[in-house]
Order: structure tokens, then C-alpha cells, then sequence
């Protein structure tokens, strides 16, 4: 017979030990679910969007994506802020969503002048596209102040304000912040 205290066993529901410069797993499992989910809701007449939140609950997949989002910000900036102070954190949450907000424009015009190769009508209209490409000047100025947004771009917007408020965000919900 074993001694069963000579070696000791991992407990089926003891969390796997990560790095310290390494990505949670799980919250990028999420993530991914939760985008496959909305690419689901997006395609129309197709059976695997039976299978989204959609249909069970009050919300769908596009309030998870931005839920695991904002907790994976929490873990990054809050690493970001034990090690290298807040001016770091202020730093990094301008600077992306700077890019979020390039990102965002940039894929406004692709939009448009997809849409305008395509040459159709109804897919300028179908895509919120068709005030873009009739009053470029003043739509781009709307677009640029976060107003105008094609069809399903509305998270980049979302992000951009997200991101510029998080160092406040982070800031009030820290103790030493509030001392």
C-alpha cells in the first residue's frame, strides 16, 4: 500500500499558474467565443445562430465581447499601473485609442469606397453608406467626431470613448487613488 502523503495531486478545479508576461487563456476563449457568436448573428438565415445568446437572455454576444474586453483592460492597465505608475497608464489608454480611432476611420473610407466599386445603390443604402458617398465633406467630419458610423462599426466608437475614459475609471476604483 502507498503512503498517500508522499505526493501530492493538483485538485481538479485548481486554476492553471500563469507567467507573469503571459495572456489569461480563458479570457481569450471568451473573447473568441463571443466574436464567433456575433459573426453567427451577422449571417443571415443560418442555424448555428440558434445557438447564440441572442435567443436565451436579455443581451448577446456583443455586450459579452465588450464585458471580457473591459475586464481584460482591467488586468493589463492594473499590471501597467503596479509596475510602471499611472503616467504609464495614461500613455498606453491614449495611445490605443488613438489607433482604435484610426482603425475606425480608416475603415470608414474602406467601406465607402467598396461600396462605391461595387456600384450598388441599395448596398449604399443597406450599409449606411449612402451619406458618405452623396456629402463626403460633412459626413467625414461627423465620422471624425465619433457621429457617423457605417453599419456594424458601432463598437469601434464604443472603444475609442471606453479607452480614453479607463485611466479615470481605473483610477476611482483604485484605493490609492481615492486616499
Amino acid at each position: 500500500m502507498q503512503d498517500r502523503t508522499a505526493s501530492p495531486k493538483l485538485f481538479a478545479g485548481a486554476p492553471p499558474e500563469l507567467k507573469v508576461n503571459s495572456r489569461d487563456p480563458r479570457i481569450d476563449a471568451c473573447r473568441g467565443i463571443a466574436l464567433w457568436c456575433i459573426f453567427l448573428d451577422h449571417v443571415p438565415n443560418n442555424i448555428g445562430s440558434w445557438l447564440t445568446l441572442r435567443n436565451y437572455g436579455f443581451s448577446d454576444a456583443a455586450e459579452v465581447f465588450m464585458f471580457v474586453s473591459g475586464v481584460t483592460c482591467a488586468l493589463a492597465y492594473g499590471k501597467v499601473r503596479s509596475c510602471e505608475g499611472w503616467t504609464s497608464v495614461i500613455r498606453r489608454t491614449l495611445r490605443r485609442s488613438w489607433d482604435i480611432y484610426v482603425a475606425f476611420l480608416l475603415l470608414t473610407l474602406a467601406c465607402a469606397i467598396l461600396v462605391h466599386l461595387a456600384g450598388g445603390d441599395r448596398l449604399a443604402d443597406e450599409s449606411n453608406t449612402r451619406i458618405l458617398l452623396d456629402q463626403p465633406g460633412s459626413a467625414l467630419a461627423h465620422a471624425a467626431i465619433l457621429q457617423y458610423r457605417p453599419v456594424n462599426t458601432d463598437v469601434l466608437p464604443n472603444f475609442v470613448l471606453l479607452h480614453l475614459f479607463f485611466a479615470p475609471l481605473l483610477c476611482g476604483c483604485c484605493s490609492e487613488c481615492r486616499t
